[in-house]
């Protein structure tokens, strides 16, 4: 019999399985991961002894949260997950009593808890201090999955105090039926209306003396003393009405013990997600650029493993606090340029299977359209809450004014087709024009190519940076820009990255030279006197990188790290003159080999500048047929490192 049970639960994952890969795209290896985790929570609930804790992190809308809601709706637990968002003041303060009413009213049942945005509550500031949250106690659940929870509410002091006038009353003959005083009825109401009982924080203030023995507030109370045994207030009232005055005293009494007592939330069986938005661990996390392209992001975002993470997470949090998160750890891809197409395909999928649902109208979405989307929606680094965004603001937003039309205009309509021509949408059914809307084309009026001396200057800067990065390291450019939908940042040059190549101190004096390659071009074209102030940032991140290299990495000849945290350390006038000279010597070799390489290819580099001045970017496709057909080569062969460690003679 157990064995069915668990057979069915089996299918009901993978049915799971199936349905998320179909509505989640570029999920499919995240979904796997998910179904393999939560498998034996899943079938074998009962036999847990401590919470199974599955972390997913990633960048900001990648869909972590929405994966998770949908996985229980899936397998039938919604109604029995409670989700904590951490960003959200109002959830940080009440945890503790929202854990508890859970697990009371689902106590149960198999029970799922997100703690949802968890780096709002880190216990490490950027400073590297220890800071107090309200919300440390999830630690403790993570855990062992108890957590104490304080159960004083009230005044333990009041409670006493009405239970021995509950038994002045009992020794006079009071007699009480559904918590009414039937015997001795004057006594009480006299009593009462001297001591002003009523008037105590315990009793609802505006409530008169009657024949009530317990007031509406202390019932809410004593009810919060009991929930564990009842499941509602309605319950605990129709128990209350059967007491009589000896028992009532026993229930107050109780409850007075219970108000210094703790109570502990149970949830070792429990599935919890910790879901958070680790940016230390991403490199593209802190920009906003949409014209980073999005192939370069899920290259960068591929390369978070594990251990990235964790380092990561040492910087917001207690090393005991990440062994208590388990190793369960879900990483989000960044999506690439496949993934927002499949995105947008199944966006547009959607309206037009919910448009043909309501009114038997198919729809036909030109290719036009599907390129504004993609191109106004995506910025990569944010994930696809933008993109999802203009879809919706888009078709969404045409959709009641295209039926508006069509009725309005009385057409027979079988097909409507879709298109985006000169900045508008256009809607038709192939011979009538039924809608249309100038579409607000934030990003791409600003990428449009101006051709102007500013995009000419920015097309000699980042055709300095790309040849020379392909002529002295064989870089590829996934993207070159020379407009940009940023104000602070006229353009730039994204290089491929190559698993397997490693910076070493022969290439360093070649990467300073890329650096410095988009000065080095204003001037070999423009002429020393008419560079930009922009060139500015180039001598910047050139000599950043190099004294970086030097006095962090040893990469002097005296191969010593000259830079310490530790002040006690004590470093010699003497060395550091000694590097600063040897970072002074490898700028000015760097800046000669970018002139002189420039000087020697600057045919190459003044048609590349010329293409960049008129297009507004180009990518990696477009610069390998323009080095080809400039027959460019390389001009270095890459060292191997394992080659030449297998081909040296043993001695």
């Amino acid at each position: 019999m157990r064995n069915n049970t668990i057979n069915q639960k089996l299918q009901v994952l993978e049915s799971a399985r199936e349905t998320l890969k179909n509505e989640f795209v570029g999920l499919d290896k995240t979904i796997d991961q998910l179904i393999h985790y939560t498998t034996p929570w899943y079938t074998n609930n009962e036999f847990l002894d401590r919470p199974l804790v599955v972390n997913l992190w990633g960048l900001t809308g990648t869909g972590k949260t929405a994966l998770i809601n949908r996985f229980a709706e899936l397998i039938d637990q919604e109604r029995n997950l409670l989700r904590f968002d951490f960003g959200d003041h109002s959830d940080r303060e009440n945890t503790r009593d929202l854990l508890y009413n859970f697990q009371k009213y689902r106590r149960d049942e198999p029970r799922i808890l997100v703690f949802d945005e968890i780096q709002h509550i880190n216990s490490i500031n950027k400073t590297g201090e220890e800071v107090k949250h309200e919300n440390s106690l999830i630690w403790e659940l993570l855990d062992s999955g108890k957590l104490p929870i304080s159960n004083f509410l009230g005044s333990r002091d009041d409670l006493y105090e009405f239970v021995q006038e509950l038994e002045y009353y009992q020794v006079h003959d009071v007699e009480i039926k559904n918590l009414k005083v039937v015997r001795n009825r004057d006594f009480y109401l006299d009593l009462n209306k001297r001591i002003e009982l009523y008037n105590r924080s315990r009793f609802d203030e505006t409530e008169n003396v009657d024949d009530n023995i317990i007031k509406d507030g202390l019932k809410n109370f004593l009810y919060t003393k009991n929930r564990d045994k009842f499941n509602t207030m309605i319950e605990f009232i129709a128990y209350l009405n059967e007491l009589d005055l000896a028992q009532l005293i026993e229930v107050v009494k109780d409850a007075a013990q219970r108000a210094l007592r703790h109570v502990k939330a149970d949830y070792k069986n429990a599935l919890i997600f910790v879901i958070g938005n680790i940016d230390e661990a991403y490199d593209v996390a802190q920009t906003n650029n949409s014209d980073l392209s999005s192939e370069l992001v899920k290259n960068l975002s591929s390369r978070v493993g594990l251990s990235e993470i964790k380092e990561a997470l040492l910087k917001r949090f207690r090393a005991e606090q990440i062994a208590r998160l388990g190793n369960n750890h879900i990483i989000y891809p960044a999506f690439g340029e496949r993934e927002y197409s499949d995105l947008v395909e199944k966006s547009l999928e959607k309206y037009s299977q919910k448009i043909e649902s309501k009114t038997d109208i198919q729809c036909h979405f030109d290719p036009s359209l599907k390129q504004y989307l993609l191109k106004e929606g995506v910025t990569p680094s944010q994930g696809v809450r933008p993109l999802l965004s203009t879809i919706s603001n888009t078709i969404g937003a045409a959709v009641p004014h295209v039926f508006l039309m069509v009725e309005k205009m009385k057409l027979s309509v079988k097909t409507i087709n879709w298109k985006v021509e000169n900045g508008k949408l256009l809607i038709d059914n192939g011979q009538t024009r039924i809608y249309s809307q100038q579409l607000m084309s934030h990003l791409e009026n600003r990428r449009k190519s101006k051709r102007d001396d500013t995009q000419a200057v920015t097309a000699v800067h980042e055709a300095g940076h790309a040849l020379l990065g392909y002529l002295l390291l064989g870089k590829l450019p996934m993207k070159i820009s020379s407009q940009t939908t940023s104000k602070s940042m006229q353009g730039f040059v994204e290089h491929e990255i190559i698993e397997g190549v490693i910076d070493s101190k022969k290439t360093l004096d070649k990467q300073v030279a890329i650096l410095y390659g988009g000065i080095k071009a204003e001037e070999v074209l423009f002429g020393k006197e008419n560079i930009t102030l922009g060139a500015s940032n180039d001598i910047s991140k050139a000599t950043d990188f190099i004294v970086k290299a030097f006095r962090d990495s040893g990469m002097g000849d005296n191969f010593i790290k000259t830079s310490r945290e530790n002040p006690l350390n004590f470093e010699s006038c003497e060395l550091k003159e000694d590097v600063e000279k040897e970072i002074e010597a490898l700028s000015n070799k760097a800046k000669k080999m970018a002139e002189q390489t420039l000087l020697e290819y600057k045919k190459e580099l003044i048609a590349l500048s010329r293409v960049l001045a008129d297009q507004s970017s180009i990518d990696k496709t477009e610069f390998i047929e323009f080095v080809d057909s400039k027959n460019l080569k390389p001009l270095n062969q890459e060292f191997k490192y394992r080659d030449v460690l297998f081909e040296l003679r043993n001695e």
